[in-house]
């Protein structure tokens, strides 16, 4: 049986992940890293929370709400989230390899240098965030809310690209693509070259 994880819970479970970080420059030991394995938080809410360094690879999250957080080199690999928000957080160099995120709000964070390969952000809500030299290897972008985002020197490999709408990008500056797919099934059916970012840009929109 998968063990779950409340709000109340977790709380115990930050205070001593922060008391962790803070001793990290120091000889004393206080506190312990949060490192979870397969279990499921459900109904976390937590504003300025530091959970960097945290390793909840594999968990699953469930109506979760995390804003103004601090979730840099936190691994999420193959989690699985679901009617979650994560909204000005920062998932600098985070891994979320595998992750399973569609339909997630992730608006206004920065995910500069984050890695996401094989990671499923279908129909996600990337409004005003930064992929700054992120990995988008394979990534499923397909129906994301991608409106002021910014790419620069963004690596797309295989990514799943198709969109109904059209948005206004930020910086596209040096943004490195291969392979884009733009079908709407992301069989790998249309492939494409940066031509494709072009496809979902707002007519007449300027990217700097």
């Amino acid at each position: 049986m998968t063990t779950q994880i409340g709000s109340g819970d977790f709380q115990e479970l930050l205070r001593a992940h922060e008391a962790w970080l803070r001793t990290q420059e120091t000889v004393a030991t206080e506190g312990r890293q949060l490192v979870l394995s397969g279990v499921r938080l459900i109904g976390v809410e937590t504003d300025g929370a530091d959970l960097s360094n945290a390793d909840v690879a594999g968990c699953q999250l469930q109506d979760c709400r995390l804003t103004r957080c601090d979730l840099t080199y936190v691994s999420l690999v193959a989690t699985v989230i679901r009617d979650s928000s994560f909204r000005h957080c920062q998932f600098i160099k985070a891994d979320l390899r595998g992750a399973q995120c569609e339909g997630v709000d992730f608006s206004f964070s920065d995910l500069t240098r984050a890695d996401l390969t094989d990671a499923n952000l279908r129909s996600a809500n990337l409004t005003g965030c930064r992929l700054d030299w992120t990995w988008l290897v394979r990534t499923d972008l397909r129906d994301a809310i991608l409106e002021n985002t910014r790419w620069m020197k963004a690596r797309l490999a295989g990514t799943k690209l198709f969109n109904r709408r059209r948005f206004h990008f930020g910086s596209v500056e040096d943004v490195v693509i291969k392979d884009v797919d733009i079908s709407p099934e992301g069989d790998g059916s249309k492939l494409t070259g940066r031509e494709g970012l072009s496809a979902i840009a707002r007519p007449g929109a300027r990217s700097a």
